[in-house]
């Protein structure tokens, strides 16, 4: 049986140093999250952390987005219009997936 793949979701994960965490990266995430949210209606996001990083080193945060209909591409480019106005001791490599649910075809029977 084949597999279909349903609407997308964009995952971005990247490290966080000690130091951008101190210069207030939270709160850029949040600021850029919300406004992506605002641009695009429907647009759901999420922060994560790994839960395994230690006190005092990088942590690996990733940015979770979903929509209804699936994350269109214009959400990356709206995210990256954003990054382009943060202070660059906050900018990481940010690495960008996405995935989608998997849903067996319709029947045609």
């Amino acid at each position: 049986m084949s597999t279909l793949p349903g609407p997308r979701s964009l995952y971005v994960y990247y490290r966080v140093s000690p130091a951008q965490q101190a210069a207030g990266m939270l709160r850029h995430v949040q600021a850029l999250q919300s406004a992506a949210m605002q641009a695009h209606p429907g647009l759901e996001a999420a922060l994560m952390a790994r839960t395994d990083a230690l006190p005092g080193q990088d942590a690996t945060w990733m940015e979770v987005y979903h929509h209804p209909d699936g994350v269109p591409a214009a959400v990356e480019a709206t995210l990256a219009h954003l990054l382009s106005a943060w202070p660059e001791a906050l900018v990481s490599v940010r690495h960008t997936e996405s995935f989608a649910p998997v849903r067996a075809p319709d029947s045609l029977d």
